[in-house]
């Protein structure tokens, strides 16, 4: 039923939209694979009342990273040579923002949210050829935010936005037997993100 929170919400914002926006984003895990990838994203969001905001956004983070290890890891002739690694996530993310504080062209907030989250690998030996049995996973999340929206021109609706997130990622319940899985364990992400964004 959790992964059914996100669709709902997300043709909620689609129809009563008030924002849209656009960001990049660096982040840093404690995932071995994940490691510190950068990102994009894109959001809708409406405005309840003059300091609530709920919205949804679409996330992605890609990681390439090249290391030494078995690329044959369960045959009886492990095969150790340069292994090329790449992973992608997906998050999908509702958020409710609360902007409390308001200073001339100022506003500053604090965040929650909940996600759905995607990722998958794909292992190869440089040398070989040889593609590593490895798994991704399927996760949901929760988090909190700090953020700073700044509207330097008052006749344009822009705004800039910057925003600190700390991200908690379940354990993956699945298992797959002779793979590896990377994801298995819960994992936390830390991001920092800068953007902009425009009223309807």
């Amino acid at each position: 039923m959790k992964w059914l929170v996100i669709p709902f919400f997300l043709v909620s914002s689609l129809t009563s939209a008030q924002e849209a926006g656009a960001f990049v984003a660096q982040a840093w895990s404690n995932n071995a694979e994940v490691e510190d990838p950068l990102g994009f994203g894109i959001y809708l969001s409406s405005n309840p009342s003059a300091l609530l905001v709920i919205g949804i956004s679409f996330e992605r983070f890609a990681n390439d990273r090249t290391y030494e290890g078995y690329s044959t890891v369960f045959t009886p002739n492990p095969v150790w040579e340069s292994i090329n690694s790449s992973v992608r996530a997906t998050m999908w993310k509702l958020r409710l923002s609360f902007f409390p504080l308001k200073y001339d062209y100022f506003s500053f907030g604090i965040g929650s949210a909940v996600s759905a989250n995607w990722i998958s690998i794909s292992k190869r030996g440089v040398g070989t050829g040889n593609r590593v049995a490895t798994e991704g996973g399927q996760k949901f999340g929760v988090g909190i935010s700090l953020l700073a929206r700044i509207t330097p021109i008052e006749f344009l609706p822009l705004a800039v936005n910057i925003d600190g997130q700390r991200h908690f990622l379940s354990e993956s319940t699945s298992v797959v037997t002779n793979t590896e899985m990377p994801f298995k364990r819960s994992m936390a992400i830390t991001s920092l993100s800068i953007g902009i964004s425009y009223f309807f």
